[in-house]
């Protein structure tokens, strides 16, 4: 089912699809989607020759193409806004704002350079890269192919030159290079970006002859490349890279007059524009999210200028469940960045940040998988039941047993307890060695009576001994 619809203003919209159907799963028949409607999609196109006259430069067929020329619209209703900047501009540039970055004839990028075009692409950006005379095989390969952990999908190997008009003529035909010349392919891809561009009652892509391009090394495990268009010979003339949430298209011909007659033909210009369409989508539809993607908005200083920062820095989440969580924004160079993770439960979550009338809308998708009504195999029912069965099996206890440890507190506290008790043994034996086992008494030395008293006296008495010293001084002769 297909249906268009047409949005008058500028804003996200959050559109709801129903299906008046009864089914054994009720939830898959109600879908949410937020879209954001723009006037304008900015584009930064890198120029590596400002010097030359307009049409000798690199962007100009990319910059004719969106309908600019000079630097002026040829039309007012024209919604792509072209930024021409230098690699060195692009390394100090703000990128937050753009939707695709178009470098028509690739020279060598410094590293800085390509780290800020990483972090583009990672955040959503598209990036669309054409491979030219000036560029340097070596340094492609290492920053922006780097063991296929870079921005290019494939490594390059050298140029290759497809003019055979010098190779013997068949005598059968009239023009023998017509048919050994090199041609784009349209009708081989079946991607949604190049749908279009196999119409060859309305373009003429497949006129396109390519004399000279690069050559892309291809392996087994490039059977899964995402190709955007091929070459008559079945080489891939332009392919794609996903990284992080942005795209990039990396194409073996720069987009000018040199190497093809690609700019020439009339399908240059549809082919720029739903390219530049197709890489600008990651952001458009950022407001989309598989559960557990974090939620992610930057509010440029200039929109929070009217509020102060205090209320512009502070926002209002709500779930799907009415929850409001407080959000508090980070700062950055460009403004401040709202950041939640709080989204496992799929469903329509909305953002009011500091004093906007209007919420921004979020939905989070459910798992395609839970419309899966195929039945279960029997070890998937096996393992469901042995899970959660309330009498686990002996194999599961001892599979139990063997992988969970005990915990190690009560032996510590144990250990402690013979240590404390093994301290006050070792105390009284030391005591007894020192002081013998009778008692200590509880009167001085010099008070203390001599051998003769008997254990059975009094307290009295030994107080009568003190008094009367004559009989003191007798005892020791009585005990002699």
């Amino acid at each position: 089912m297909n249906w268009e619809h047409t949005f008058t203003t500028p804003g996200t919209y959050r559109v709801s699809c129903q299906l008046e159907h009864s089914d054994d799963l009720i939830a898959d028949n109600h879908f949410n989607t937020v879209v954001e409607v723009v006037d304008r999609v900015p584009v930064v196109i890198v120029e590596n020759a400002f010097e030359l006259a307009e049409m000798q430069q690199d962007s100009y067929f990319v910059q004719a193409a969106l309908g600019w020329i000079d630097g002026v619209p040829l039309s007012d209703n024209s919604i792509y806004v072209p930024t021409l900047v230098s690699p060195a501009e692009l390394a100090t540039m703000d990128l937050s704002q753009q939707r695709v970055v178009v470098i028509p004839n690739l020279t060598r990028l410094d590293d800085d350079v390509v780290a800020i075009l990483t972090e583009f692409v990672s955040d959503g950006g598209g990036l669309w890269i054409g491979l030219g005379p000036r560029t340097d095989v070596d340094s492609f390969n290492h920053s922006l192919f780097a063991d296929a952990s870079g921005l290019s999908p494939l490594r390059v190997d050298r140029i290759v030159d497809e003019d055979h008009s010098d190779d013997a003529a068949d005598p059968s035909n009239d023009d023998p290079t017509e048919t050994r010349r090199t041609r784009i392919d349209p009708f081989r891809s079946t991607h949604s970006a190049t749908r279009q561009l196999a119409d060859d009652k309305q373009l003429d892509l497949a006129d396109a002859v390519i004399r000279r391009r690069f050559q892309f090394v291809t392996s087994e495990n490039s059977k899964s490349l995402s190709v955007l268009l091929n070459l008559s010979n079945g080489q891939p003339l332009a392919a794609e890279n996903f990284v992080g949430r942005g795209r990039v298209i990396v194409q073996a011909v720069p987009l000018r007059l040199q190497w093809s007659d690609l700019a020439r033909t009339q399908s240059f210009v549809v082919m720029v524009r739903d390219w530049i369409d197709y890489l600008a989508q990651p952001r458009a539809t950022q407001f989309n999210l598989q559960p557990g993607e974090p939620i992610v908005m930057r509010t440029p200083y200039s929109e929070a200028s009217e509020q102060s920062d205090q209320v512009a820095a502070t926002a209002i989440l709500r779930t799907p469940h009415g929850d409001a969580i407080e959000l508090t924004a980070n700062q950055r160079d460009d403004g401040f960045e709202f950041r939640s993770s709080r989204t496992r439960l799929p469903g329509e979550y909305e953002l009011e940040i500091g004093l906007a009338d209007q919420a921004i809308p979020f939905q989070v998708l459910r798992d395609a998988s839970e419309s899966n009504l195929e039945p279960l195999s029997s070890d998937a029912v096996q393992q469901i039941t042995a899970s959660t069965t309330a009498t686990p099996s002996v194999e599961r206890l001892s599979a139990t047993a063997s992988t969970q440890s005990d915990p190690l507190w009560p032996y510590l506290l144990i250990g402690l307890i013979l240590l404390i008790t093994g301290e006050l043994v070792l105390s009284g034996i030391l005591a007894r060695e020192r002081f013998g086992v009778a008692g200590i008494p509880e009167f001085s030395e010099m008070d203390a009576p001599t051998l003769g008293v008997t254990v059975g006296e009094t307290v009295s008495e030994q107080t009568n001994l003190r008094g009367r010293r004559s009989l003191v001084d007798a005892i020791p002769s009585e005990v002699n």
